[in-house]
């Protein structure tokens, strides 16, 4: 499963609309990913394993029961899912929660799921003081974040565009000035836009990758809405 900016949002978008509002009723680790027990709409529980990798993945099946974990995995335990949201243009799937602490006052948390490939990572911070609580990489991964540190927020977007929040007339104009090929455009341009999904931009509008990239204003208004 290829994991492009626009799938983790649409991703988001149905985890939202069958787990918002439930609990979290498990959470464990091992050396080769993490698996989140999520309660779902009706009554039944969802599996979501994130495989560190290289490379990496993200699967959701069926589950009933998950023993918990010892590690940071248990701030997550019987946490409740305020919403699921993909950030615009990244490829990260974030889930904001709340769980009483120990003297039953309501907590906050973000868990981010980054999924920029070739290994992926799950962090939790604290809506609070904005510090990392847990963080869950291959034990091999040297650029996962650290526990306890301020968490910023990787960003693979810098200037791009992101559909939705920018305009045809701005993406247009980034195409006529880049002097390279269709493809090689589109991957510089837009957020999120990796091989894979440049191809099937191409197949779906019928652009030549191979091609100059200053095409046309109809051209340019049919890949951008592909």
């Amino acid at each position: 499963m290829i994991l492009d900016s626009l799938t983790i949002n649409v991703l988001a978008a149905e985890l939202a609309a069958s787990h918002q509002g439930h609990h979290i009723r498990g959470a464990r680790t091992d050396a080769a990913g993490l698996e989140v027990l999520l309660e779902s709409t009706g009554g039944g529980t969802c599996l979501l394993r994130l495989e560190y990798g290289p490379p990496g993945s993200l699967s959701l099946t069926s589950g009933e029961r998950l023993l918990g974990g010892e590690g940071p995995e248990r701030y997550l335990q019987g946490a409740r899912i305020e919403s699921i949201t993909a950030i615009a243009g990244e490829r990260i799937l974030s889930f904001d929660l709340s769980r009483p602490d120990a003297d039953k006052r309501l907590t906050h948390g973000r868990f981010h799921l980054l999924l920029f490939p070739p290994r992926y990572r799950a962090v939790l911070v604290s809506r609070g003081h904005g510090r990392i609580l847990g963080v869950w990489s291959a034990a091999t991964d040297r650029r996962a974040p650290a526990h306890g540190n301020d968490y910023d927020a990787p960003s693979s977007a810098s200037d791009r565009l992101v559909p939705g929040r920018d305009t045809c007339e701005a993406f247009m104009g980034r195409l006529q000035r880049h002097d390279g090929s269709v493809e090689l455009a589109l991957r510089q341009t837009l957020s999120g836009a990796d091989r894979h999904l440049v191809t099937r931009m191409c197949a779906d509008s019928g652009l030549d990758p191979a091609a100059a990239a200053d095409v046309g204003v109809d051209d340019a208004t049919v890949a951008w809405t592909a």
